[in-house]
């Protein structure tokens, strides 16, 4: 029994959910007659929430504006009181008003007083500090020296001007207020640095005798046939120097190779050592120990390579030991640094800090003897620009010159 009983139930759940049968089918038709009734008395509820809610609105609004129409009645009836004790007060000849108006006055007049006396007190201390301190200004006050350089104060002029101060720069760094890394070329490329500054231990020569490859042939990017210096065949420990005839600061060297009879040639690795006599030779070491340092060469013989010093060399003499050479020891080379002074600097040619009237001239040539067309003297400064930038002499003979009073 119990068995048929659980099949029934068990079929009449399946038609339910397949929704198929007679029962099935009238299930489903109940259930949407009471979803309709169930959403017509929920509409009916929210109406009648919403008219309730309108009333109790209309009330509230009632019960604001009878309580405004009381209050106002008050406030009326007390400015009528305020009013009447106003002219009583007036009618007595003075009152609280003018009273209150009489004490801002004096409050006022004790302000403006205070602030006088501090300012005076103020003009008392700083004249104090002027009459006590007169050091507090002066040529190195604020310090005029840029990049941590030191001011001192000494009897220093520049041309005619009287500075009054001298900037002592750190390592690096040059200039007369030490506004210029110390970077630049020492002047072998640009020929500042003459061939009799450029020695070596030896010299290659070729096609029996004809070809010297001399020691100041070493000029970064140089042209030609012979276009460097290469040391002889049988040189062990061959070497260059180069003397700046005076001590410099030297933070660099670049290294350039060159071809010779159609075959590359260069320097793979080298040491630097530095003097200040010529004859007492130090070599730069490794930072912190006692080994010579090794520096870097090229890898083909067009391309520059830079090496920089750090610290850098302060000497007179500087010389290049070659130590791995590709075929032949074969060098261009330019050396990179500053002045330890700022004697170096432009003194203003270019800036216009010397004047037109500080420039003169043997003579000057007129461009088809026009006036506009007159290139004077005033106009030898560097990168002028226009269509007269620069002074050219009206002779062509060696009597011609250029004066500047700096």
């Amino acid at each position: 029994m119990r068995r048929k009983q659980e099949e029934e139930e068990r079929e009449k759940m399946k038609r339910r959910r397949k929704g198929g049968g007679e029962r099935g089918g009238k299930g489903e038709k109940e259930n949407k007659k009471n979803r309709i009734k169930n959403k017509k008395k929920n509409k009916n509820k929210k109406k009648k929430y919403k008219k309730r809610r309108r009333k109790r609105g209309r009330r509230e609004r009632g019960r604001r504006r009878r309580k405004k129409g009381v209050e106002g009645e008050e406030e009326g009836v007390k400015e009528e009181e305020e009013g009447e004790k106003k002219r009583k007060r007036k009618k007595r000849g003075g009152g609280e008003e003018e009273k209150g108006k009489k004490n801002k006055k004096k409050r006022k007049i004790r302000k403006r007083r205070k602030r006088n006396d501090v300012g005076v007190s103020y003009i008392n201390l700083t004249c104090i500090m002027k009459s006590f301190f007169p050091c507090l200004s002066g040529p190195c006050i604020p310090n005029p020296c840029h990049n941590g350089g030191t001011c001192e104060i000494s009897e220093a002029y520049r041309g005619d001007t009287f500075i009054g101060y001298v900037c002592k720069c750190p390592r690096g760094f040059n200039g007369i207020h030490c506004q210029h890394k110390c970077s630049g070329p020492l002047g072998i490329e640009g020929g500042i640095i003459s061939n009799q500054q450029i020695t070596a231990s030896s010299t290659h020569r070729a096609l029996f005798g004809l070809q010297k490859w001399y020691p100041y042939y070493a000029r970064l990017n140089k042209k030609g046939l012979i276009n460097a210096w290469t040391a002889a065949e049988n040189d062990r420990w061959p070497w260059i120097q180069i003397n700046l005839q005076r001590k410099m600061r030297v933070t660099g060297v670049i290294t350039q190779g060159a071809k010779r009879i159609g075959s590359p040639e260069y320097i793979k690795s080298y040491k630097i050592a530095y003097s200040n006599d010529g004859k007492i030779w130090a070599m730069y070491k490794v930072k912190g120990s006692n080994e010579d340092m090794v520096f870097r060469g090229n890898v083909d013989n067009n391309t520059p390579y830079a090496n920089s010093f750090t610290p850098p060399i302060k000497a007179q003499y500087v010389r290049l030991y070659p130590q791995i050479c590709r075929r032949h020891c074969t060098l261009r080379m330019e050396l990179l640094g500053c002045e330890l002074s700022g004697c170096s600097e432009p003194l203003g040619m270019k800036s216009g800090h010397i004047q037109d009237y500080q420039i003169t001239a043997s003579s000057v040539f007129r461009t088809l003897n026009m006036d506009m067309f007159t290139w004077e003297p005033r106009k030898a400064r560097l990168d002028k620009q226009g269509k007269v930038n620069a002074w050219t002499s009206g002779h062509n003979d060696q009597s011609q010159w250029l004066q500047v009073m700096a």
